[in-house]
């Protein structure tokens, strides 16, 4: 780089060389660029935050109904550790689908709408703006849900194990 910014130097007092590297540089701190950033990043936080929700509300709200059906289970002889296993494999594929369905669509969209929306008259004449997907923020996104779910199976697992199984079983008799 410094031998062609020497060259074009020497030959011409008026042109200046920028690289690729600082013309990225001078658009990503730009307000529009900047504000992009921020409002995809708070997009991401907010939908991450509200999957995580759902999958812990789904616990939630079918807790007293598995809670007595463990208790059927616990009393034919299945462990704790049985009742968490179904828990899991109870919970996760639908996170999984949701997971999956939601990345396809998102992506989807993205790619369907950016053929019409010209971004590269943000970026200015002769440095082409592109798409780009961001696998990672997408898989961290997807790990920690089903962290959340994991979790929030872990914390059934420890409610239901303090459950008197008497108490649990006998619930529709003493209405």
């Amino acid at each position: 780089m410094l031998a062609i910014s020497d060259t074009i130097r020497d030959q011409s007092q008026s042109t200046r060389l920028t690289s690729r590297f600082e013309l990225f540089n001078g658009l990503h701190d730009e307000p529009f660029a900047a504000g992009l950033d921020r409002g995809l990043a708070l997009t991401f936080g907010i939908a991450a935050v509200f999957a995580a929700v759902a999958a812990v509300s789904s616990l939630a709200l079918t807790a007293t109904t598995r809670r007595r059906d463990l208790a059927y289970l616990r009393t034919l002889g299945s462990t704790s550790r049985q009742a968490v296993a179904m828990t899991i494999i109870e919970q996760l594929p639908p996170v999984i689908a949701a997971v999956a369905v939601g990345t396809a669509l998102g992506t989807g969209t993205a790619l369907m709408f950016e053929p019409g929306i010209d971004i590269n008259a943000f970026s200015g004449p002769g440095l082409v703006a592109e798409l780009r997907i961001d696998t990672a923020a997408m898989l961290l996104i997807t790990v920690g849900l089903l962290s959340a779910v994991l979790l929030a199976v872990g914390i059934f697992e420890i409610v239901t194990r303090r459950e008197d199984l008497g108490i649990l079983l006998r619930a529709d008799e003493e209405r």
